[in-house]
This record gives structure tokens, sequence and C-alpha cells, in this order.
């Protein structure tokens, strides 16, 4: 039998740098005035991003709204009173919708 020797890769380099980085960001944040500033700061968003994630979802459901108003073509009663129901004029409403 031949002796080969496997370079197996260790995982002990990759977990020691990893700790390393950890170790020092943790000691800026903790250890540092400029470090508790990020700190609080990034508290302060993370109590309020409830609020901020509602306030932006609604802004951007009003834009898509009013722009959804403005891409589509306004149909008149007259012409839906006189549409016949068939799966083609389903189709045609539902590619008239998609199309901006």
């Amino acid at each position: 039998m031949e002796n080969q020797v496997k370079n197996n890769p260790s995982n002990f380099w990759i977990g020691f740098a990893s700790g390393i980085t950890a170790g020092i960001f943790l000691s800026f944040l903790f250890g540092t005035k400029k470090g508790r500033e990020y700190l609080k700061e990034i508290i302060e968003l993370s109590e309020n991003l409830e609020e901020n994630l509602s306030v932006i979802v609604s802004e951007i459901e009003e834009r898509f709204e009013k722009k959804s108003k403005v891409l589509t073509p306004e149909v008149t009663k007259q012409e839906k009173r006189h549409e016949p129901k068939t799966l083609n004029s389903l189709l045609n409403k539902i590619k008239n919708r998609l199309t901006f």
C-alpha cells in the first residue's frame, strides 16, 4: 500500500480568524466612545423599525396606486355593459392591467 498524505484543510484557522474579528468588533463597540454612539444609534433604529417599516410600506402602496391609475386605461361604463363575459374578454382585461 502506498502512503498517501491527504491535506485535509482545518477549520481551526477560519474559526480563529472569525473569533478575533468578532472580539475586535465587540471591543470597539463597547470599549470606545465612538463605538457606544454607534451602538446607541443602532438600538434607536431597531426600536423604531416597526413604525418605520409601516410608514415605508404605506408610501410604496400610495405611489403604486397613483402610478397604476395613471398607466391603466379608463373604461367607460357603457363599454363595461356591452362587453360580453367570455374567456377572451377576461384575458384581454388581464393583459390590459399587466401592461404598463
